[in-house]
């Protein structure tokens, strides 16, 4: 899966989203392959506290259902996100997610602490653990870590790996990321 995220800043800490896969293919033993274009997500986020201890912010987003019919979902999902993040005056911060999101008449809920270390200004790393309810699945849960490399201002590398706990959750997910700033 190939998925990307324009975020345009509308000020005073809103910003719009845009977001998809335009490239997935999926290979399964004894089948052939697909390949196709994924949903698109629209989004509006709003960073209202950012302090030298706490920030914290809401991210509400619509995925529509219109990707290939092998990446699709069957339902538009409704998500509302908050995102809090304390600071210890050190190298070391908290950070706290809870989601709620609704599709297909079923809710699911989501909660997700980390706990991150900044090695330097250019390299830093978080551990986070996730437990979910889904309205249709049950109970999972995964722990992961990530890396974070930003060799230029507006420039950052990241990778990621988390690994199922139990319940209904993926056995294994990885992924690798590149962030672009285009603004001043």
């Amino acid at each position: 899966m190939y998925d990307s995220l324009l975020r345009l800043g509308l000020g005073g800490g809103t910003e719009l989203q845009l977001g998809g896969t335009p490239y997935n293919r999926l290979r399964q033993t004894g089948q052939a392959s697909v390949h196709g274009r994924g949903d698109t997500t629209l989004g509006l986020k709003w960073v209202p506290v950012t302090g030298d201890v706490w920030s914290w912010g809401l991210l509400g987003t619509a995925e529509f259902t219109d990707g290939a019919r092998a990446f699709r979902n069957d339902h538009p999902a409704y998500t509302l996100g908050f995102d809090a993040t304390q600071q210890t005056g050190g190298k070391v911060a908290f950070g706290y997610y809870a989601q709620w999101q609704r599709s297909g008449g079923k809710d699911s809920v989501q909660f997700a602490p980390s706990i991150g270390y900044q090695f330097n200004p250019q390299f830093g790393a978080y551990l986070e653990a996730m437990a979910q309810h889904d309205g249709s699945q049950g109970f999972g849960s995964e722990a992961g870590t990530d890396l974070a490399w930003q060799p230029l201002a507006n420039l950052q590398f990241d990778s990621w790996v988390r690994h199922r706990l139990g319940g209904h959750a993926p056995s294994w997910e990885a992924g690798l990321g590149v962030a672009m700033f285009f603004g001043r």
